[in-house]
């Protein structure tokens, strides 16, 4: 089943642009990632410190695969609050959904 993975990170004050261009340089190699989808990053409109990143992948299975490997080569160090390198002024917080039904525009 399809899963959509949010990453919300808080960068520290006043670096959130340079760790959204970190996060830019770090995602070519996330598209060639087996059950990879999607992914779309935004800013917080209320403190662009703070960045969402909302990602579809086949399963949850693909995208721990793929936080492993993230982990391996330095990019992704959660537990010491760093991403690719750029100290963050909090732990991320990720979460997984499960999709259940799609409204869009025209059709409920």
């Amino acid at each position: 089943m399809t899963c959509m993975i949010t990453f919300e990170c808080q960068a520290e004050a006043g670096t959130g642009e340079q760790l959204l261009e970190i996060i830019r340089q770090l995602l070519p190699n996330t598209r060639n990632k087996d059950g990879f989808i999607d992914l779309v990053l935004h800013v917080d409109q209320d403190n662009s410190d703070r960045i969402l990143c909302v990602q579809h992948w086949t399963d949850r299975a693909s995208y721990e695969a793929y936080v492993e490997w993230r982990k391996e080569n330095g990019d992704l160090n959660i537990l010491d609050k760093v991403l690719g390198g750029h100290p963050l002024a909090e732990t991320p917080i990720i979460r997984f959904f499960n999709p259940t039904r799609t409204y869009t525009k025209d059709a409920y």
